[in-house]
């Protein structure tokens, strides 16, 4: 037998211990696994005994711990006498969904402290109920617009006719942030019974609605803002302008031709340009396509980028017929130089018509 002092006696102690530790740790993975609360006790006691500081930590330190304990854990927490505390646990129970913690973590929209009031938007962000989109269309009421936006983006993530109904009723918020975000959730919900309602958004006084709604409208996609748009090409601010072009191009109607059309001969900005040439493209009518020819005018045929020709090739098939029409029949170098280039992107067997094209110019 081996003496303590030996080293064959030491290496058999170390070997024992770590087996022992090995062992050790595959049962505490084995006990959480089947749910059983290893360390609740623990932390239960580290609860009783710690201040507010010691309790936030303890809300901080739920790895391993079963399920059926953590919710007890967050139902404490929720009901702790710090707002911190509260607050974390309501965190806790955001980022973990649960459930359980729905009824009394709503209850805090009404309640006096406005950070509590986000906190539960937060949570009903990822833990959407019934009764929570209820209280939420309650809250857009709130007298705080940083708590209203909270409330905007919980609806958003909520799923259902209620949260749209909610958010069509205040479009009109008196802060321009939230009537911003109310009028981005309406767009990003495919509800297109919002449309009539947004249309009204198109003549907000401040530009920043104007601009959210027609990219809502061009998301939502419905012909029936066609004429709205049409009108807010010529918005005073060029980003609603480009905002309503990248929407009419989204919609895709060929009613929006001609006053996108007319923006390409007149003097527009270059984003704005840029944008109409790019919505004439996706629309891809026959009419387009005759404007987007007709501009090719005015681009340098040297130019190894072209918008307008990017736009033909995007217009793809429809394009076909009216670019061999310029082919053979325009004097203008630059028309021919950029219907060639276009058709050969979209087109096979022009090989004719571009070395005819080519010899002009």
């Amino acid at each position: 037998m081996a003496r303590p002092s030996s080293p064959h006696y030491r290496e058999a102690v170390r070997r024992t211990f770590g087996w022992a530790l090995l062992v050790a740790c595959a049962l505490t993975r084995d006990a959480a696994a089947l749910g059983w609360p290893v360390d609740a006790d623990a932390w239960a006691h580290r609860w009783e005994t710690s201040d507010a500081a010691g309790r936030l930590a303890a809300l901080g330190d739920l790895d391993g711990v079963s399920l059926a304990s953590v919710e007890q854990a967050v139902a404490r927490g929720l009901e702790d006498r710090d707002l911190e505390v509260r607050l974390r646990a309501a965190q806790v129970a955001a980022a973990r969904r649960l459930l359980s913690s729905a009824e009394v973590v709503t209850a805090w929209l009404s309640t006096r402290d406005a950070r509590a009031r986000v906190a539960a938007c937060r949570y009903l962000a990822r833990v959407p109920t019934t009764a929570g989109v209820a209280a939420l269309a309650r809250a857009l009421g709130d007298p705080e617009a940083s708590v209203r936006l909270e409330v905007v983006a919980a609806l958003r993530s909520a799923e259902g006719r209620e949260a749209s109904v909610a958010l069509l009723a205040h479009l009109d918020d008196a802060a321009v942030d939230v009537r911003v975000a109310v009028v981005d959730a309406l767009g990003r919900s495919g509800d297109r019974s919002a449309v009539v309602a947004l249309l009204g958004r198109t003549g907000d006084a401040a530009p920043e609605v104007r601009r959210a709604a027609a990219v809502a409208l061009g998301r939502l996609g419905d012909a029936r803002a066609t004429g709205p748009l049409g009108l807010a090409v010529r918005d005073a601010t060029p980003e609603v302008r480009v905002a309503a072009l990248e929407a009419l191009g989204r919609i895709g109607s060929d009613d929006a031709t001609p006053a996108i059309a007319a923006l390409l001969h007149g003097r527009a900005a270059a984003d704005v340009r840029r944008a109409a040439v790019t919505a004439l493209g996706r629309i891809g009518s026959d009419g387009a396509v005759r404007a987007l020819v007709a501009a090719l005018a005015s681009e340098d045929p040297r130019a190894a980028t072209s918008p307008v020709r990017d736009a033909l090739v995007a217009a793809g098939a429809r394009a076909t017929e009216r670019l061999r029409v310029a082919l053979s029949e325009t004097s203008d170098p630059a028309v021919a130089s950029g219907a060639a280039l276009a058709l050969a992107a979209v087109a096979e067997g022009s090989g004719p018509l571009l070395r005819d094209a080519l010899a002009r110019g």
